[in-house]
């Protein structure tokens, strides 16, 4: 989505009150966010579950957003067939100059509708990508359709548009093998490949994108708590049209909670 690679933020004196403002600005929308999707009063949510993974970098879409470690926080809620996640990237070299903690780059916001039509299992969403420093706020529409081919398969696509900064698609092809290793520990493997318009694409032209690769393994510690290691490897199908970037391995360790 990102058009050009992220590098550090500026702390020289003309900068750091800027910077500043912009943090507490994405602070604010997350806590609203946050407070507009969750709950009040009783709690009808089929799902609420929490989320966070630490990452040896960042890299999205086959594109490098930091060469250094980050967390990702995320609160996810499902409601029938409506979801809601709130997820987050904090900058773990890069300290707030107000609370010496670490940076919030990014909150993405996504709101979807998941549909049960057999044998597809489909997803139309909305995302809000919110920033703190120079890269451009931008939205997109989404959507996912899975189909499961049997209980150790699943094919899917993925279709985008993004209607703010780059107002190109971006399409992705792929699938997943899954199993169970040995009992509460499950093994995945995933494999992508992705074309993207000319005004996503980093190079000169719009084409054949980039590819991923992901080994996964997870463990159930009981039917509210899991975690687990991700080794994700991604690359660049054409470079004229995503040139070569700074990350193309990444190392994550995640878990999360059913509320």
């Amino acid at each position: 989505m990102k058009q050009c690679p992220l590098s550090a933020c500026s702390h020289t004196p003309g900068h750091v009150h800027k910077h500043v403002g912009r943090t507490r600005s994405l602070a604010i929308a997350l806590a609203i966010a946050a407070a507009a999707v969750w709950p009040q009063g009783p709690v009808y949510a089929q799902d609420t579950a929490l989320h966070a993974t630490a990452a040896s970098a960042y890299s999205w879409r086959g594109i490098t957003r930091h060469d250094k470690p980050v967390l990702h926080p995320a609160l996810e809620i499902n409601y029938h067939e409506f979801r809601t996640v709130i997820w987050g990237a904090i900058l773990t070299d890069e300290l707030d100059d107000i609370n010496n903690s670490g940076l919030l780059r990014e909150v993405d916001i996504e709101l979807a509708l998941s549909l049960d039509v057999f044998p597809y299992v489909i997803d139309i969403g909305y995302t809000e990508y919110i920033f703190s420093d120079f890269l451009e706020n931008t939205r997109e529409v989404f959507c996912a359709v899975t189909l499961p081919v049997n209980q150790m398969l699943d094919l899917n696509a993925l279709l985008t548009y993004d209607m703010g900064a780059y107002k190109d698609f971006y399409a992705q092809v792929g699938g997943r093998v899954h199993g169970e290793v040995v009992q509460n520990l499950q093994a995945a493997v995933e494999l992508s490949f992705a074309a993207a318009g000319n005004g996503f694409s980093q190079g000169k032209r719009g084409g054949f994108h980039d590819f991923g690769i992901t080994l996964s393994l997870t463990h159930l510690v009981d039917r509210h708590v899991q975690w687990g290691i991700d080794l994700i490897q991604n690359g660049s199908l054409d470079k004229k049209v995503l040139p070569e970037q700074e990350v193309d391995t990444v190392l994550a360790v995640r878990a999360s909670i059913n509320l």
